[in-house]
């Protein structure tokens, strides 16, 4: 049965047309040039269709009065002035818009281009969720008696709507981005001495922080187990296993692009089961014994976005790590001193995020 209808409902999914959205830079050709490469390389990995235009102006009574095209997401113009990058993006139905301005103190350089781009890209990414913009037009205000004070060379130019006598925008502070959590399965393994003595085991971390275009700041807690290893020379082994409970900090950077990075802290405590093991009928080895030590972590990742989908992001982390137990430990048996593990342990972590996207205007 699945054989049969897999292929057609991946032909169906295929023939589903995507939302579009009409993109148009107006400036300086030299400026507009990078800004859409930007724009362009951000809005890569999203379900959407963009068509660009080329306009000489922004002409907003134009843009408001543009019947609604079916399947068309938004309309969105990037306006590079000379001091100022503006842009302005409006809905399906002409009747709520978005207005984002940033100082261009150095023209059109790295910082400006990151602005613009993410701006662009995260208010499409709400309206794909089903989010709203912020500012409302209204289709029908209220007639306005006598002539209208000449405007101050410092106001605004007023929006247009539809029908009706000039109005001027409402507008609405932006908002800080919203908590959001994300769940973390890994694998890591660790050398604890020069023996060697190696652990391998599984960790799960739950995560809440706030995403941002260039580094996002993360909390949270790990829940982990090593699996039980010998180690040891001579007579007498040590067989080892540990679980520890961590409380997590971490930074990351320019986690908006499908390539970024992670650094990671932790600390918390690690409780360990020692279990001697004899090697020959001549060694006596102590009694099994159970203690609780603290744990300090440091860890640097790698971060591949794997999958971008409506409902989150999918991300793969690979990297070096570091252990620190302050505790010095020496594992001693009734016939000597069995193994002595390191203080700084290093190793590497393989892991899995799973991060559910921020639902807008919620």
């Amino acid at each position: 049965m699945l054989g049969v209808h897999a292929p057609v409902l991946a032909v169906l999914a295929l023939a589903e047309p995507r939302p579009t959205a009409e993109i148009a830079v107006v400036g300086d050709p030299a400026d507009a040039g990078p800004v859409v490469r930007r724009v362009a390389s951000f809005l890569a990995d999203e379900p959407l269709e963009v068509q660009w235009r080329e306009a000489s102006q922004f002409e907003l009574d134009a843009i408001l009065s543009t019947p609604p095209v079916r399947g068309q997401l938004a309309i969105v113009v990037i306006e590079l002035r000379a001091d100022e990058a503006r842009v302005f993006i409006t809905d399906d139905t002409r009747m709520r818009t978005l207005l984002r301005r940033f100082p261009l103190t150095r023209g059109i350089d790295e910082l400006a281009l990151e602005n613009i781009a993410h701006c662009v890209e995260s208010s499409l990414q709400g309206l794909l969720d089903g989010g709203r913009l912020d500012v409302v037009v209204d289709p029908a205000p209220p007639l306005v008696t006598g002539d209208p004070p000449p405007p101050t060379p410092e106001a605004e130019p007023p929006v247009r709507s539809p029908a009706g006598p000039p109005v001027e925008p409402r507008t609405v502070a932006p908002r800080r981005a919203p908590l959001v959590g994300a769940l973390e399965v890994g694998y890591g393994m660790r050398v604890w001495s020069a023996s060697p003595a190696m652990q391998h085991g599984p960790t799960v971390r739950a995560w809440i922080g706030r995403d941002a275009p260039r580094l996002d700041v993360w909390g949270g807690v790990e829940f982990g187990g090593w699996m039980p290893r010998e180690a040891g020379r001579g007579a007498v082994a040590v067989r080892i296993a540990a679980i520890g409970l961590r409380a997590l900090g971490r930074l990351g950077l320019r986690s908006d692009r499908i390539v970024g990075a992670t650094f990671t802290a932790a600390a918390g405590v690690e409780l360990q089961l020692e279990r001697p093991l004899a090697r020959s009928s001549a060694a006596e080895p102590a009694a099994t014994s159970t203690h609780g030590v603290p744990s300090l972590g440091v860890q640097a990742s790698a971060r591949v976005r794997l999958r971008r989908a409506a409902w989150g992001d999918v991300h793969l982390l690979l990297g070096p790590s570091l252990d620190v137990l302050p505790r010095r430990l020496r594992y001693r048996t009734d016939v000597g001193e069995a193994f002595v593990p390191w203080l700084v342990r290093p190793g590497v972590t393989l892991g899995v995020v799973v991060r559910p996207r921020p639902r807008a205007g919620r």
